[in-house]
Parts: C-alpha cells; structure tokens; sequence
C-alpha cells in the first residue's frame, strides 16, 4: 500500500460490513490509506504484516475473537505511539 497525499495511514478494525463499508470510504474520500481488518485478530495480523507506520487503529469496542480494547492493547506493544479511537454503535431495538 503506498501512502496517500497526506501519508497518514488507518488501520480500521470494524466486524460489520456495512460499517467497515461506510467508514472505508469516508477515511478514503478525506484522503487516509486505510488498512481493513474484519476484526480483532485479523487488525492484529494486519498490523504486524504493515511495515511502515500505521498512525490511528479506529476499531469497533465488541468483536467477535478479540474486542477492540484487546486489539489496541496488543498492537500498542509493537507500535507504542499509534493513536486509538475505538467506537462503538447501538443496534436498533435496544
């Protein structure tokens, strides 16, 4: 992946597609190289493949195999100054 214009990158952790869909193309319109991970385990899996810097993780707080709590503890061990968002929605009917 080669860096964007403003040569930030995302690695966006989302386990819903429509989300990850929406964000996906927000992040990409503004600009951001963005790095997709289906969730926790797999942004982990992404975050230690990408070699260069990776400057915000954006992940959804419940996931299934790894929350998104769990996943920035584990990336900010390899990466101690990436920043983190974590977000979080509520389902309809609750």
């Amino acid at each position: 992946m080669a860096p964007t214009e403003n040569g930030k990158t995302i690695l966006l952790a989302e386990d819903e597609q429509p989300v990850r869909t929406f964000v996906l193309a927000m992040l990409q319109k503004a600009g951001y190289n963005v790095i997709v991970a289906v969730d926790g385990r797999d942004g982990l899996e992404k975050s230690r493949q990408f070699k260069d810097t990776i400057h915000l993780l954006l992940s959804d707080v419940q996931m299934p195999n790894m929350t998104g709590i769990e996943l920035a503890t584990q990336i900010q061990i390899d990466r101690p100054d990436i920043g983190v968002l974590l977000m979080s929605g509520m389902r309809s009917g609750m």
